[in-house]
């Protein structure tokens, strides 16, 4: 089922009066349907950055049309785009993103601030989401009592607590040696359903052979 779809999205860096433009993204148009891991390639200054935060209702493009579940998002205001991202939308980076301060359950507690869910479900949903994560015993800790790979499977703990319906990973395992980065693409790899889409950017081979759909990206547009 299909749950993005881009349609000639451009992006354009520079104000009208400026001499200097840069057109970080060019005419893409991509389909990402759910229950598939797609990875988008490139090298650096390609655009694949600004094509994930434009994903992520991070930024918004000059032109064109993003639909989510069948919703166009393009053009909706701040607040309006935050409320969905918060809904829709969980993010896992490659520098975790963490609070130092808080413990484990606290940080994948984060992204329910603004929800509607209760004390007792929200206690049942973290204890479950950490258990999936294998972090069950670890939920007092605060991050700088964790390994690099227990830091990322607190970030993705914290990008299910909403169970939204794509996951968009940024170089999700720069910072982890060979072993943890098997570990955190194999629990990615596991969270692929029939409701979710997940998107993955890298620029290494060996994460995204993880991917059912590799989008390469090259100047701004989509090379096949």
């Amino acid at each position: 089922m299909e749950s993005i779809s881009l349609v000639n999205i451009c992006k354009t860096y520079g104000q009208h009066n400026e001499k200097v433009k840069v057109n970080a993204l060019r005419s893409i148009t991509l389909t990402l349907e759910t229950n598939r891991i797609y990875a988008i390639m490139g090298h650096s200054g390609s655009g694949k950055s600004t094509l994930m935060h434009i994903l992520g209702l991070l930024d918004r493009p000059t032109s064109g049309r993003y639909f989510l579940n069948g919703r166009d998002v393009a053009k909706l205001s701040g607040n309006e785009s935050a409320r969905i991202r918060n809904r829709e939308i969980g993010f896992v980076f490659q520098s975790y993103n963490l609070l130092p301060r808080y413990t484990v359950y606290k940080n994948v507690e984060m992204p329910l601030t603004y929800s509607n869910v209760a004390g007792a479900d929200r206690k049942k949903r973290i204890a479950r989401l950490l258990e999936q994560v294998g972090l069950d015993k670890r939920v007092h800790h605060k991050p700088n009592e964790l390994s690099g790979g227990e830091r990322q499977r607190v970030a993705i703990a914290r990008a299910l607590i909403n169970n939204p319906t794509v996951i968009l990973a940024d170089e999700p395992t720069g910072n982890l040696d060979t072993k943890t980065e098997k570990e955190i693409m194999a629990l990615i790899s596991e969270l692929k359903d029939e409701t979710r889409t997940i998107v993955i950017v890298t620029h290494e081979m060996e994460i995204a052979e993880y991917a059912d759909t590799v989008i390469r990206i090259r100047d701004g547009e989509v090379w096949e």
